[in-house]
Parts: C-alpha cells; structure tokens; sequence
C-alpha cells in the first residue's frame, strides 16, 4: 500500500496526484472509459469528442460536515476545442462553473456539504445545442478546506 496520511475532514486523498490512482476506497477513482485518463505526477485526460452528454471523469468519496460550507481550490489547464467546454467540479446537485481554458490558471468553487459522505466529481456535462469537447485537461492539484 501506499503511504497516504490519515483521512480527517475536510481532506482529500492523492490532492497532488504524486501516485496513481488506486482506484478503491477513499483514493480518486476514475468514472468514464470512454476518456482515457491517467493520475500519476497530475491529473491528464484527453477527450476525443466521443464521451456522453453526460460524462464523470474523477471521483473521490470524502468526509465533510454537514451544512458547513468549504472551498474547493484547483490548478489546472484546460485546453479544450473553442466553444465546448462542458468540464466542471460537481458535489451532490451543486456545480461550479466550467473550468476556463487554456493557459494554467488556479480555480476556487464554494459549496455547502449536504452530507457528512459526500462524492466530489470532475464531470463533463454536454449543454444542449452544444458539440462535444475534445482536447486535453490537466490537473495539478486539488486542495478542499472549511471556508473562512
């Protein structure tokens, strides 16, 4: 096994993905087969235009306190096709706003827990009217605290 700290809340498991992905318990857990991802030394998808209208790229079940709200904090690079940028953080029916492409930019998103278990997503959602997305997306890291 891998020497991951202890999960406390708010904490995510692999936040830097400085390992793969195990695929199992608290670690991310990669949702969609279609889009080949991989997790070690960052996150690297490359969508071929081929996912569904509604597509989980990432997931990791975490621990949060219920009604308390908390920050999702991100650095990543989304070069996508002009006009088709369907990717965004999504926990319970909550989503921020698509990630903004292309040069490396660090992002921020608030939710409030609905749960004390909660999934945080990475997914790729197709808008009606919309062609689907293809390029290449890189994470770096994922950091999720209380906000203050």
């Amino acid at each position: 096994l891998l020497p991951y700290p202890v999960v406390e809340p708010p904490r995510l498991v692999n936040s830097s993905f400085n390992h793969a992905s195990l695929e199992r318990g608290f670690d991310w857990r990669i949702g969609s087969a279609e889009i080949p991802i991989t997790t070690e030394h960052g996150l690297h998808a490359t969508l071929y235009g081929k996912q569904g209208d509604n597509a989980t790229l990432l997931m990791q079940t975490t621990l949060l306190e219920p009604g308390c709200t908390y920050e999702l904090r991100y650095r990543y690079r989304a070069n996508l096709s002009d006009g088709a940028n369907p990717i965004r953080w999504q926990v319970g029916n909550a989503e921020s706003a698509a990630l903004e492409p292309p040069e490396w930019r660090e992002g921020k998103w608030s939710f409030t827990a609905s749960s004390a278990l909660v999934e945080l997503k990475l997914i790729s959602r197709r808008e009606p009217g919309t062609r689907q997305a293809t390029g290449e997306l890189e994470i770096a890291w994922v950091q999720l605290s209380r906000a203050k």
